[in-house]
């Protein structure tokens, strides 16, 4: 399932221009997916706290998440998704 979550949120639209890339879409899509998945207000920030002290974190590892997107930037980014995108995932097994 989390695969085919990462194959719809790849195809998420994309509005950033020039430099203002830092995280790549599907990392946006899978952080903004991880917090409800995880009951947990506070997981991104525990995630980059791991990965500062570990070397590691959950969202690496559950999510495959390359880089841990700010709260602020996740929220910026989802508004333009429609919610239909995702409905491939709960189609496919």
């Amino acid at each position: 399932m989390i695969e085919c979550l990462r194959i719809c949120c790849e195809t998420l639209p994309d509005r950033r221009h020039g430099a203002n890339q830092t995280y790549p879409i599907s990392d946006v899509g899978m952080a903004a997916f991880s917090v409800p998945f995880m009951q947990s207000q506070t997981f991104l920030a525990h995630q980059q706290r791991l990965r500062d002290g570990h070397g590691r974190s959950n969202g690496e590892t559950l999510f495959g998440l390359s880089q841990i997107p700010s709260d602020n930037h996740i929220r910026t980014m989802r508004y333009p998704a429609e919610p239909a995108l995702l409905s491939r995932c709960s189609t496919r097994r």
